[in-house]
């Protein structure tokens, strides 16, 4: 049974999914605009608190909401100011690591990254390459949702990088799929370096990177993913049930688009 927490966000983080996935830019906007609209409210009356101190009075339950909507409001709706909170704070949190609530550091950082705010990407990079475990996943979370080209770029040199442990490395690139505006330039740079990405998982998992391609919803990628995904089930000896799967989820997600995109384009026209 779904939690009372989970079913209320639920729609939220499946229209993100669909922001991300199937709209275009007008469409993105205006999405994000309802999404706020409803969610915002939500995060007001349960408080978007940041510090670790006010957060430790909150129940396990209030905690776990307070991070979803953060996620929607901040990372999906893209609200400005509390953006700006975030930014402040992703700054403030690598001055002094303890004022912020550990449990809330990737939506934080997240938006430290996206908004570029001084020290933080390269604050994220270190933290990839340390011993703290919770960090490292954080920031691969942060990393993983930058969505401008130059962050990116060294993103991706992240996946060469033996300092930073594979996990991160799927977090990273399983993020950075989903962004739309980067979602070409990951796939791109994962293609030319998958002899070098793949070198550093086991083989049984070496499949599993062609399903990074799955947030496609477009028939030319899917033409191109299959085109992609054949060439290296022939030279791995394996991953064709993976390959297939990739292949098949773009495939639909390509004709569910279709079939709404009368309503997709009457948000924008109305």
């Amino acid at each position: 049974n779904r939690s009372t927490q989970e079913v209320g966000t639920a729609l939220g983080l499946d229209l993100i999914d669909i922001i991300d996935r199937m709209a275009d830019e007008p469409q993105r906007a205006e999405l994000r605009r309802r999404l706020g609209a409803v969610y915002s409210p939500r995060l007001a009356a349960t408080g978007a608190l940041l510090d670790a101190k006010r957060n430790a009075a909150d129940t396990a339950d209030v905690k776990l909401l307070r991070r979803t909507l953060l996620y929607i409001v901040a990372l999906g709706a893209r609200d400005a100011a509390l953006r700006a909170r975030l930014a402040d704070a992703a700054v403030q949190s690598l001055k002094d690591p303890a004022w912020l609530d550990s449990g809330l550091r990737d939506r934080v950082w997240a938006v430290g990254v996206q908004e570029q705010s001084p020290g933080v990407v390269d604050a994220m990079v270190a933290a990839l390459r340390g011993k703290d475990a919770l960090a490292r996943n954080q920031a691969a979370v942060a990393l993983g949702l930058a969505d401008d080209p130059a962050v990116s770029a060294t993103v991706q040199k992240i996946a060469l990088d033996p300092a930073v442990p594979i996990s991160e490395v799927f977090t990273v690139l399983t993020l950075e799929m989903q962004q739309p505006e980067l979602r070409a330039a990951t796939w791109d740079g994962l293609q030319q370096n998958f002899a070098a990405v793949g070198a550093r998982v086991p083989g049984f998992a070496k499949p599993f990177l062609l399903q990074l391609a799955a947030p496609f919803c477009d028939a030319a990628a899917e033409a191109q993913v299959k085109e992609f995904s054949d060439l290296k089930v022939r030279e791995l000896g394996a991953g064709e049930l993976e390959a297939g799967r990739t292949v098949e989820s773009i495939g639909l997600c390509t004709a569910l688009k279709a079939a709404h995109a009368a309503e997709l384009d009457a948000l924008v026209a109305n």
